[in-house]
């Protein structure tokens, strides 16, 4: 059968003459004459090649092929109920939703541990995966609708929208058995000893590189590294120093034997966002996350 010269009204009619046994109650059940309900079963029945209903004097028993597909079309006529009520509402509690975030592992640190915290207590049908970021594709991530959500500090295109999340400035750490407790961290000391670039891309200047160049310094860099988790345990085996953002630091501080400095140069701070496409705009099952993100405190 052509599904194409099917009407959707000709199947909520079937629906309720079955559901009803009365062509008068599915009338007015859909709020149509019973002219009309009459006739879309005509139609039906001649698109089905079945009489689908018998009238007796019990009301409209249904046929044996409509027995045979009453429970296809409840079922489909359903699904189409909640996926079209699914754009104006969205029940956390029962939602089995899986979201995906594009996030650097340092953000994830942050923002991980009190949004898994707060679906765990409310949603524990949704989960999250995640990937790691980079630049040079999150966009197209998100207007592609491969992720819904991309947590970075810079990320533009047509089309985005954006919200801010947290503010932060830098620190710089270094090993306790390397830096003593009345080291003094001059910028000349500073630019001599080895350091620890965190580049998502592993590769290029950072903000602490934009800065000295400013003055006509540079630093030595020892490593680059894409994930921050790698920074602390080679701080403490080494020499090096690594300047990173505050939040990050006082978690390592925490775990590992670290001595933090403040940077012996001007370091401007950072803002951090959720970023998603119009594609997600209206969606209710993203805002949801995405104002469960924004109360987080991070």
């Amino acid at each position: 059968m052509n599904l194409q010269g099917i009407d959707l009204n000709l199947l909520l009619v079937f629906e309720a003459i079955y559901n009803d046994g009365s062509l008068t109650k599915a009338g007015e059940q859909l709020n149509l004459s019973q002219p009309a309900v009459s006739n879309a079963l005509k139609r039906l029945r001649e698109k089905v090649g079945d009489p689908l209903f018998v009238r007796t004097a019990d009301g409209m028993v249904p046929t044996t092929y409509a027995e045979k597909i009453i429970p296809v079309v409840s079922g489909s006529l359903a699904a189409l109920r909640d996926c079209l009520a699914a754009s104006g509402s969205f029940d956390c509690h029962s939602s089995s939703d899986n979201f995906r975030l594009t996030v650097s592992d340092y953000i994830g640190s942050l923002l991980l541990p009190g949004l898994m915290r707060q679906l765990e207590n409310v949603a524990p049908g949704i989960t999250i995966t995640t990937s790691h970021i980079d630049r040079d594709s999150a966009y197209e991530k998100l207007r592609t609708g491969r992720t819904e959500l991309v947590v970075s500090t810079d990320l533009n295109g047509p089309g985005l929208y954006q919200q801010q999340l947290f503010q932060d400035h830098y620190v710089t750490l270094g090993g306790k058995h390397h830096f003593g407790k009345n080291c003094r961290m001059t910028l000349k000391k500073y630019c001599e000893t080895p350091h620890i670039l965190f580049s998502l891309e592993g590769k290029g200047a950072g903000n602490v590189d934009t800065a000295l160049a400013k003055q006509s310094l540079r630093r030595k860099v020892a490593l680059r590294v894409p994930h921050v988790s790698v920074i602390p345990a080679v701080l403490e085996q080494t020499g090096y120093l690594a300047t990173l953002p505050s939040r990050v630091a006082t978690q390592y501080m925490e775990r590992f034997e670290l001595r933090q400095f403040q940077p012996p140069l001007e370091l401007d701070g950072y803002k951090v966002f959720q970023y998603w496409h119009t594609r997600q705009h209206h969606d209710p099952a993203c805002s949801w996350l995405r104002s469960v993100i924004k109360s987080l405190e991070i």
